[in-house]
């Protein structure tokens, strides 16, 4: 979820970007860093989009381009504009994605060490936190940066994560309806709910749930996994059935 939430957020300021020109042409012709920054997202974007992950060589503007010159570039642009809020996230995305978690942690802490609101490098590092087991920080971030921005989604659904892992189920499922209330999408919201019952061992609960997940996303694994892990609950298995039935009848 984290990865993507964060380009959906990096993403809304190029979105209203034209087109783009090749990356020598956008640094030398435009040189504002948010047009040039927006220039490398749509990129990266656009080789995620077609399952590449910007691992490989494809195409700007007709030409052949290393995938990893995205990077490079962000990198360039951090050189040169340090202080950079966009930038600063934007970098330590690309060093999480590139297996640099260590450079994305340095990068997000320094964003996070000025006074402000950064609901989406929140996000990420207490994501990185948790990868690292480190539950106290996670939630002290969170506790931190949640009243600077109570209104943000995925701050109260990351909250809920770290509730979750530390067995707080009734805080997590708590801070799960503040993220449902505020807009998190009901997907998410309901395979996480269905997490909560799994884990208490509310096997129907955790199926309907899941079952619920898909209605609003059909093509999401995440749920059917789960659900297909619990196919040999009598509920589970009745709505997979259901689900299969569904999913082969002729339309």
């Amino acid at each position: 979820m984290t990865i993507q939430l964060i380009r959906s957020l990096l993403l809304a300021a190029a979105a209203a970007t034209g087109a783009c020109a090749s990356m020598d042409h956008q640094r030398n012709s435009k040189p504002d860093p948010n047009t040039r920054l927006n220039h490398m997202l749509k990129l990266d974007q656009e080789a995620y989009d077609s399952g590449r992950m910007c691992r490989e060589i494809w195409h700007d503007q007709g030409r052949l381009v290393d995938c990893q010159a995205i990077q490079r570039e962000i990198d360039r642009l951090y050189v040169e504009y340090p202080t950079h809020e966009r930038i600063l996230l934007a970098n330590a995305v690309m060093h999480f994605e590139f297996g640099q978690a260590q450079s994305a942690q340095w990068l997000l802490d320094q964003l996070l060490q000025r006074s402000g609101s950064f609901p989406a490098a929140v996000v990420l590092r207490s994501q990185l936190a948790m990868r690292d087991g480190n539950l106290t920080l996670a939630r002290r971030l969170l506790d931190e940066h949640i009243p600077r921005a109570p209104d943000h989604a995925a701050l109260h659904e990351t909250l809920a994560s770290v509730h979750f892992l530390e067995g707080r189920y009734a805080d997590a499922a708590r801070s799960l309806q503040r993220a449902a209330m505020l807009g998190a999408p009901d997907w998410r919201i309901f395979y996480h709910r269905g997490l909560l019952h799994e884990m208490q061992q509310r096997f129907e609960q955790a199926c309907q749930a899941y079952d619920n997940s898909l209605a609003y996303k059909p093509h999401q694994r995440a749920s059917l996994a789960r659900m297909i892990g619990l196919s040999h609950q009598p509920a589970c298995a009745s709505r997979l059935q259901a689900r299969q039935k569904k999913a082969t009848a002729p339309s």
